[in-house]
């Protein structure tokens, strides 16, 4: 949650001492409504992420097993072709 400060306000006994670090945003009066509307696009953003991320893990999941498949059928191929070849060879 984003936190705005008055400087009026701002008690600096409670905030960070000597070496610690903050994050800070300094945001004009006027701009606060335009930021406020992106941090919520951000969140919205943020929250499907989960779900596209899921979801590309089971679609890598699926093109890793069809490659498999694919390279498993090719070595199959060329096993059975490299021993009609063998056989022609012997005649």
């Amino acid at each position: 949650m984003l936190s705005f400060f008055n400087s009026s306000t701002l008690d600096l006994n409670s905030y960070p001492k000597t070496a610690e670090t903050i994050q800070a945003v300094i945001v004009e009066p006027e701009n606060e409504s335009a930021l406020l509307e992106q941090v919520e696009l951000f969140k919205r953003d943020s929250n499907n992420l989960a779900t596209k991320s899921d979801d590309l893990t089971s679609r890598f999941n699926n093109f890793e097993q069809t490659i498999d498949q694919r390279i498993a059928d090719l070595i199959n191929t060329i096993t059975q072709e490299n021993k009609e070849l063998k056989s022609s060879i012997k005649l």
